[in-house]
């Protein structure tokens, strides 16, 4: 573990005590933000006992040996070029100068691993960050995600066809083929089992509300989920639907979002939320416009070269 004290604040890297106001400190930051999840302490805890966790990347800001804030990041393989990705600082209301002590020291620990590239993804709304980022000099390469966001009542939802054939998800038949989709999203393993062992064991405030899938015979071709932000309680936010190779989304799309819906709706739920991919939102685009829905930038991402 290394530390550097900066005038009052104190700078350290990951210490498992940091753990549940780590928690609490992101969910209180960002609860009326749209579109971010703070991960709960639970999930920090499987995640950050990975065999691939680096906890010198992982950086803490404390003022009298309490924590106010938090920045992390991840050095990531495969790229060509040492590159790392990043989470902006959050920190408790009236620490918001730890925000820039974090941002230093993580530039230089990253850069003193031979990071060569940052990445992070900011929206809209989501604090100061975008003003930060230019500060930094963190270059806009342009959206990295597009949100539908309309309120269900809205939704022409009867132009979608009926749901036939969309299921909800059964452990003993939907489990491997639905862990499989959602690593292949970039999910990592251990997350993919910690929220799919806690929608099993019909745990309160799981991350994922409804599961629903397609399947051919026995198997599984395609599943999608509703998750409800923890600071939204009202929103069905939808996945991107997720398929085997082979399946056409336009078989299967419109049958499994008005699943989603009509459930989301028989839930109490009143907003419908629906994040794409650039790559994604032609193929979605019929939905959409059945649907009377747009989908519009939101995300984007910047780039830093160290």
């Amino acid at each position: 573990m290394s530390s550097r004290k900066t005038v009052s604040y104190e700078i350290k890297t990951f210490e498992e005590k940091f753990i549940d106001e780590q928690a609490r400190i992101g969910k209180e930051a960002t609860k009326e933000w749209t579109a971010y999840r703070q991960t709960p302490a639970e999930e920090l805890r499987k995640t950050y006992s990975g065999p691939d966790f680096d906890p010198s990347t992982r950086f803490y800001a404390l003022l009298n040996g309490e924590l106010v804030g938090f920045l992390t990041a991840s050095i990531v393989g495969g790229t060509g070029e040492k590159t790392a990705v990043m989470r902006l600082a959050l920190v408790k209301k009236g620490h918001e100068p730890a925000e820039k002590l974090l941002m230093d020291y993580a530039l230089k620990v990253l850069g003193g691993k031979h990071v060569l590239l940052l990445t992070t993804e900011v929206a809209k709304g989501w604090h100061t960050w975008e003003a930060l980022l230019k500060k930094y000099r963190f270059e806009d390469v342009g959206a990295s995600s597009y949100i539908v966001d309309k309120t269900i009542s809205s939704l022409n939802v009867p132009s979608l066809p009926t749901p036939a054939g969309v299921v909800e998800y059964e452990p003993g038949w939907d489990r491997e083929t639905f862990c499989t989709m959602l690593t292949g999203t970039g999910m990592p393993a251990e997350r993919t089992k910690a929220l799919v062992d806690q929608y099993e064991s019909g745990a309160k405030g799981s991350y994922f509300k409804r599961i629903v899938v397609v399947r051919k015979g026995n198997k599984t071709i395609a599943a999608s989920a509703l998750t409800v932000p923890d600071n939204e309680p009202d929103v069905a936010r939808a996945m991107r639907i997720m398929t085997l190779p082979g399946v056409d989304l336009s078989d299967v799309g419109g049958r499994i979002i008005r699943k989603l819906i009509e459930v989301g709706a028989k839930d109490g739920l009143k907003r419908f939320r629906l994040t794409l991919m650039p790559e994604n939102v032609q193929e979605y685009k019929g939905i959409l416009s059945s649907l009377r829905a747009e989908a519009v930038p939101f995300v984007h991402t910047y780039r830093k070269r160290l």
